[in-house]
């Protein structure tokens, strides 16, 4: 792949005369949109079937995996005003299992469908309209819960933060990580306003509404994913990987990203480019959901791949590429690559070699996260990186999951012409390594660095040898990809120096990566010492008679942010689907020891009761939270020590 990619001129008409058909297959011909398992996910499966192959790929396969299946086909919503005109609106899917033809109904306002929000009005039967901003309120589930145990028909959101603000009536959904029967449509916020208001205007608080829905999820549906190669000279693969169900008419997420891979995959394969390793394109099905009832319900097409239909791919995967990402909208000027911390020095290396990228800005940074599909591969033990996004960015305020993510959004031509050049060079430069350029030491020098303080003199050596060794094999991958480069040549017995290292970067994931639960990637000692430090400040709040401030620290524990706006029934039921009763998915186990449930403390410290019982009940927790804490350090002292001994069998093999 010799060839520099700066400066190649690469033609962006397939890649978006792929964006422009793809966008097009759809459910609903109304609002757009193809997920899980749908009828439009499997058209756009064959689709792409055909595109790979046109695209120059050879060995192209449509590998089926079981989904739960969602498909949208209508949802709107009509009503009659004061004036007698009637107003049908549109409206958004979350993946609920909802059919009804002409259904008249109630409806009510509930504020942010909290359990105080209940207290004044009587849900039963009814559709209750609530104002959340998902970003940092809560998440669809919990109001839709609290309203279904109410007896509510179901609930209808306007979203007024989070994706797709730009716009003042704008659909927006989202993955609903709550089972099925939980009735949940998005409204845009000016159609959203115009129904409370006259809700509010009306003597009974509630206006009769008509639904009509088709909106179906069932059990044992299957999705496809579809994966075509350039063949390498070596067993190695670099896989560039993607996804193709969407929400609405996008021509962004990631129906971008599937232009763009195989944009580059013809530019590849039209240079007649050879790469030394195999260059593999995989566009994963069911990434937005696929899996009912669950808090890990979406990339389930790339966890299906890794682990279930495809596991050998562990055993030659050099890394992978996720091109879910930097979106080409028009006024974006600043792009972020995402990587797992072990592969940032060769992406800043990469894009600083790149050079000058004009009037866009590509920064890079180690905050990878359980958000993206490319996490399944890594904890696969492929390291990976993502052309992600920063926070803020344009593409989350106005096109991701949104309605407004058409070519009317705004395309920007020269940028996306500027991905396809900046990711053919990145790609070049990992394929002319010969040894994936892993860096072991960010990570477990980062951890050492948070436990040193806490260490006996011992335990300091470990990790202090651990960093060592990988400090070392830092040097020797350099030096040996450095000769590599030089020769002009991979040696044949490079591939089992890779097999090694790969396990040793799986090893480390499993061993020092957890998720809290928030979905971010921690250290498992990094939750017990946040839970430590909450629980102090709220004993000494508590003593102090500051309740309320007490009451803020615990809510930064485990799952009890929720415990004073949504009833016991709401917070037991979303525990138990993570703890007691989790569905097999690729964040199931990652949470250990549980939810520390300070549910019951929480709430008599808002209504200003501290007695024995509260005070018992956190010393109890606070106990357990430093035994979890001191148990987590002893378990990554004994993994450092693992690692430190595997890197230097490695090491001595250079």
């Amino acid at each position: 792949m010799n060839s520099d990619w700066k400066k190649e001129k690469i033609d962006i008409t397939f890649s978006k005369k792929v964006i422009e058909e793809l966008s097009r297959i759809t459910d609903c011909s109304r609002i757009g949109g193809r997920c899980a398992g749908s009828p439009a996910e499997h058209e756009a499966a064959d689709y792409l079937v055909k595109k790979f192959k046109e695209a120059g790929l050879t060995r192209v396969t449509k590998d089926p995996f079981p989904v739960d299946s969602w498909t949208l086909k209508k949802a709107s919503l009509t009503y009659t005003e004061e004036s007698g005109e009637k107003q049908e609106v549109s409206l958004g899917g979350y993946a609920c299992h909802a059919v009804f033809e002409e259904k008249n109904v109630s409806i009510i306002f509930a504020g942010k469908g909290t359990e105080q929000d209940y207290e004044q009005v009587d849900p039963k039967g009814k559709l209750v309209l609530i104002e959340i901003n998902q970003a940092d309120d809560w998440w669809i589930n919990f109001p839709a819960y609290e309203a279904k145990i109410r007896g509510a028909l179901g609930v209808i959101c306007i979203n007024t933060g989070g994706f797709g603000q730009e716009g003042d009536n704008v659909l927006v959904s989202e993955d609903l990580c709550g089972p099925a029967d939980l009735l949940a449509f998005s409204i845009g916020k000016k159609d959203g306003f115009r129904l409370k208001q006259q809700i509010a205007a009306s003597s009974t608080k509630e206006i009769s509404v008509v639904l009509n829905v088709d909106s179906r999820v069932e059990e044992g549906g299957i999705s496809y994913n579809i994966w075509g190669d350039i063949p390498g000279e070596t067993e190695d693969v670099i896989y560039i990987i993607n996804h193709y169900d969407s929400y609405y008419y996008t021509v962004f997420d990631d129906v971008q990203g599937i232009g763009w891979a195989l944009g580059l995959a013809r530019a590849f394969t039209e240079k007649g480019v050879r790469p030394k390793k195999t260059l593999r394109f995989v566009a994963h099905g069911a990434e937005e959901w696929g899996l009912m009832d669950s808090k890990y319900d979406w990339a389930i097409g790339a966890w299906r791949q890794i682990t279930n239909i495809r596991p050998e791919w562990k055993e030659t995967g050099f890394a992978v590429v996720n091109l879910d990402g930097f979106y080409a909208v028009k006024g974006e000027r600043k792009f972020c690559i995402v990587c797992t911390q072990e592969l940032y020095d060769f992406v800043q290396e990469a894009v600083n070699a790149y050079g000058n990228t004009g009037e866009y800005q590509i920064e890079t940074n180690m905050k990878l996260t359980s958000s993206t599909e490319d996490f399944s591969y890594t904890k696969a033990g492929i390291p990976s990186f993502v052309a992600g996004a920063y926070d803020g960015c344009l593409a989350d305020r106005k096109v991701l999951h949104s309605s407004d993510s058409s070519w009317e959004a705004g395309f920007d031509d020269q940028a996306f012409e500027l991905f396809h050049n900046l990711f053919a060079h990145i790609i070049a430069h990992l394929d002319a390594k010969a040894i994936c350029p892993i860096n072991l030491q960010r990570r477990l020098g980062g951890i050492y660095e948070e436990l040193a303080p806490v260490l006996k003199e011992s335990d300091v050596q470990i990790f202090k040898k651990a960093v060592r060794e990988a400090v070392l094999l830092k040097e020797h991958v350099a030096d040996f990809n450095e000769g590599c480069l030089a020769e002009g040549r991979i040696p044949a017995d490079k591939g089992a120096l890779n097999q090694e290292l790969h396990k040793i970067y799986q090893s480390i994931h499993q061993h020092f990566i957890r998720l809290n639960w928030n979905d971010e990637m921690i250290a498992p000692h990094q939750r017990y010492a946040a839970n430590v430090e909450a629980l102090e400040k709220a004993v000494a709040c508590s003593e102090k008679g500051q309740y309320s401030s007490a009451a803020d620290h615990l809510m930064e524990i485990d799952f009890n942010y929720y415990a004073p706006f949504f009833s016991r029934d709401t917070y037991d039921y979303f525990v138990k689907q993570v703890i007691e009763e989790p569905k097999d998915s690729w964040g199931t186990g990652l949470i250990e020891n549980g939810n520390e449930d300070l549910y019951a403390v929480i709430r008599s410290l808002l209504e200003n009761k501290y007695g024995y019982q509260e005070r018992e009940r956190l010393e109890q927790a606070l106990d357990r939270q430093q035994r979890c804490y001191n148990q987590a350090v002893l378990k990554e002292t004994e993994a450092a020590e693992k690692a430190e001994k595997a890197i230097k069998l490695l090491n001595n093999k250079f």
